[in-house]
């Protein structure tokens, strides 16, 4: 529209300037006046306006041409500005030579030399794809096409170089050829294309480029070997007519190209006819036309093991279902992961709400004995890392409230590599067994009692006598203090054996935890046999080495055991015969076939001279209520095997069948040393205080304060804890507290030791109480610390015992 103004402009002008050259040939010149201005003034006033009309017309039409030049430049400087701020490198080249004739500041910095050496430099002599190339025949390659695309180095001044991409065309201005070139630095575009083949060349998956339609473009090594085919052979095919079934591939493809990706598990056909399952991730390329990159993993062999390990998990679960046993699993922090049908009926628990639980929520254990929170087996297997047993008296609070007595145990689950990945933990239901196995064992006790009356009658009226006949002495004769000492050593000496007399029968027929202390084996061996065979037609033989090594143990329990295989090897021989007892030293490996704990034991063995036990029988002589007797009950070596586990040891059988058997024992040696109560030099422990003494039997009150008297302390007593309580209480309100309070443990009809110590910690939790008892089986005396009492003392006892632990608590 400018150009056409200017054209327009411009003719007018001239039409002007024509006619008013044609009007001033009108005037003539006066050549006698000299001077311009005189001679113009003569002119006419139309000739002057023609005059001034044209030189304002003509002011007119330089002005826009001065403005249009204007326009011009700033749309150049503006083009020039454009290029120099591209991200590509453009070059302007003479077309005939290839000289360089303006290049953009992107192309000077790229290759680091300045504009001014740049230009007039030949196009090929900074592409080393034109280096050995004829211009012309570059020229025609260029001219049969729009545009050329190529890629090639370009070299820096320094000689280096670095890969771009060029865009040239072929332009012709005012008849003058021109080439253009665009050219793109392509490195990072390079090194992606480098990392690109690199993680195809070594990835183990399957990988494949394809166009829209499905057609392989490439693919690496890995997919060859996966289909079967060769790189060559791929390229003819179409991915469509290798992914099983081709509607589902189709379908996979198009979703991908709409979401940008997809993952997904498919047939593929490979070249020798078979096929495997593979999961394939696929990746859409928005170019144009669009793309598709895949890869690609074999399954096949994942799945089968997958379908295995389902078919393993259903057998699994028809087998937890259909064991008799309760059966928990957990992961490695104690939450349950697995119960099956028995766990949740004996624990209350349905699986589904059990599941993510703590173990210990679920599983409510305590020590049937102590009435104390038992930790959880669980627990300790995952800090071990080690299997773990139940004690025998465990018992579980179920949901509902109830209690049942359990036998269980605990282990690790280890994966292949080794590692804990968790814990499983099997239990039985052992409350009926347990009920019927205490009637059983009343039965035992009173059958075994039977055998044994006449050797308990025997020895107890030996001790009788000796009691009686040293009393009758004293009284007829009590001026004679040599004869009185004397026989009241004796009557002591017999209390003793009445002493250990009432502990074998109290252990004998109640049985319970062991309550250890320090003693040699040798006597226990000799009482027990003794005792065991008085009566009968066996003799003993007894074989013990004067170092026998001491043990920590409850003398009653271990003599219970002598007693029973005793018992039975003199019932093995109904003629009569020899039982041999032998004791010895050995220390036992940390590979010991018996899985006990390394170090030193003593070793003790039964033998016999009787039937022998068969074969057959030999795995079950510890089972309770098995027996081949016509009237056992078949838990006498069961109690044995129980108590000797209860001691940390060991017990075995060998035996040849009319041959006899022989039964080994082995037993924890103690560190300690051992003194014999004959070598113990009676001392008394004197001191002062103010002592409450509980008991119900009014004999026992005024012996102890007998006692106390001669120690040195004062004496005040209680006949049940509600008065000895009360007194306590007085006492501290009168500001004369008791130094230590001694309680029996049970009192009939009244409040005992063990519900009073409860009550009395919570008036004074630093008292100081001591529990007595005639029932050392008692788990109070065993354990008397966690329930509240500082020391124990088992009846009867003595002053020397007496004192020894009334100083050890006010200590």
């Amino acid at each position: 529209m400018r150009n056409s103004l200017k054209v327009v402009l411009a003719a007018v002008v001239t039409g002007l300037l024509f006619w008013f050259f044609g009007s001033f040939i009108d005037y003539q010149y006066n050549p006698k006046d000299q001077l311009l201005w005189k001679n113009l003034i003569h002119l006419s006033t139309p000739t002057i306006l023609k005059i001034l009309l044209v030189v304002t017309l003509f002011l007119i039409y330089s002005s826009a041409i001065v403005r249009d030049m204007n326009h011009q430049a700033a749309r150049l400087q503006l083009f020039t500005d454009l290029i120099d701020q591209s991200n590509d490198a453009i070059f302007v080249m003479q077309g005939h030579s290839g000289h360089i004739e303006y290049c953009n500041e992107k192309a000077w910095k790229e290759l680091q030399c300045k504009e001014s050496r740049l230009t007039g430099k030949k196009f090929s002599e900074i592409d080393t794809s034109l280096k050995y190339k004829l211009w012309d025949v570059f020229r025609q390659e260029v001219a049969q096409k729009e545009h050329l695309v190529y890629e090639s180095n370009h070299i820096r001044e320094d000689g280096t170089t670095f890969p771009v991409e060029v865009n040239i065309k072929s332009v012709s201005r005012r008849g003058q050829e021109y080439l253009l070139a665009v050219c793109r630095d392509i490195t990072e575009r390079k090194r992606a294309e480098e990392r690109y083949q690199t993680i195809i060349r070594t990835t183990k998956d399957g990988f494949f480029l394809t166009d829209s339609e499905g057609n392989f473009l490439d693919v690496n090594e890995a997919y060859c070997r996966l289909s079967n085919y060769r790189h060559d052979e791929l390229m003819q095919m179409n991915i469509f007519d290798l992914l099983e079934p081709r509607e589902e591939t189709v379908r996979h493809f198009n979703i991908t190209a709409m979401l940008g990706s997809d993952t997904f598990e498919s047939g593929h056909r490979t070249k020798n006819g078979n096929s495997l399952l593979v999961e394939a991730s696929v990746n859409y390329i928005p170019t144009s036309g669009g793309r598709f990159f895949a890869f690609l993993r074999n399954i096949t062999e994942r799945k089968q093991m997958e379908e295995a390990l389902l078919a393993e998990k259903e057998r699994l679960a028809v087998t937890l279902r259909s064991i008799g046993d309760g059966v928990v699993a957990t992961d490695t922090k104690g939450r349950i992961v697995l119960m099956n049908y028995v766990a949740e009926k004996l624990t209350g628990w349905s699986q589904e709400k059990a599941i993510n639980m703590p173990i210990s929520e679920v599983l409510h254990l305590f020590n049937q004995h102590a009435g104390l929170r038992s930790e959880n087996p669980v627990e300790q297997v995952l800090q071990t890392g080690k299997p773990v047993s139940l004690p025998i008296h465990t018992i579980l609070l179920t949901r509902d409230g109830n209690e049942r007595i359990l036998a269980a145990s605990a282990a690790p689950i280890i994966d292949r590599n080794q590692h804990i990945i968790g814990a499983v933990m099997v239990f039985q239901d052992k409350t009926m067994e347990r009920l019927t196995e205490k009637e059983l064992l009343k039965i035992e006790k009173l059958s075994s009692l039977g055998l044994l009356a006449g050797g308990i009658a025997h020895d107890l009226n030996n001790v009788l006598a000796v009691i009686l006949g040293n009393i009758s002495l004293a009284k007829l004769n009590p001026q004679d203090k040599t004869l009185l000492r004397k026989g009241l050593a004796e009557a002591e000496q017999a209390g003793f054996r009445a002493k250990d007399l009432a502990k074998q029968l109290l252990t004998f027929a109640r049985g319970g935890t062991p309550v250890k202390e320090l003693a040699s084996i040798k006597d226990i061996i000799r009482d027990s046999a003794k005792f065991a065979c008085a009566g009968t037609q066996a003799r003993c033989e007894i074989s013990i080495p004067k170092n026998l090594w001491p043990a920590e143990l409850d003398p009653g329990q271990i003599s219970q055991v002598i007693q029973n295989l005793v018992i039975n090897a003199v019932q093995a021989m109904p003629l009569g015969g020899m039982v041999h007892l032998k004791a010895e030293n050995v220390i036992l490996e940390e590979t010991n076939p018996f899985s006990l704990a390394p170090g030193r034991y003593i070793k003790i063995m039964v033998e016999d001279q009787g039937v022998g036990i068969w074969p057959d029988h030999l795995n079950k002589i510890f089972d309770p209520y098995f027996t081949t007797k016509q009237k056992g009950s078949g838990l006498g070596l069961a109690t044995s095997y129980s108590i000797v586990k209860n001691h940390d040891g060991h017990i075995t059988v060998d035996s040849a069948v009319g041959k006899g058997s022989i039964f080994t024992i082995y037993l924890p040696a103690a560190a300690k040393k051992y003194v014999s109560q004959q070598e113990v030099v009676p001392q008394f422990h004197r001191g002062k205080g103010k002592i409450l003494v509980m008991d119900d039997e009014e004999l026992i009150r005024n012996n102890l304060g007998l006692m106390l008297q001669h120690l040195g302390y004062e004496a005040e007593f209680a006949e049940d804890g509600s008065r000895a309580l009360e007194l306590y209480e007085k006492a501290m309100l009168a500001g004369r507290p008791f130094d230590a309070i001694i309680m029996d443990l049970t009192v009939p009809g009244g409040m005992g030791g063990r519900e009073a110590i409860q009550k009395l910690l919570k008036v004074d939790p630093q008292a100081k109480a001591i529990v007595f008892s005639g029932y050392s089986d008692d788990p109070v005396m065993s354990n008397f610390e966690q329930f509240g009492f500082r020391g124990f003392l088992k009846k009867p006892y003595n002053i020397q015992e007496f004192s020894e632990v009334l100083h050890k608590v006010l200590s």
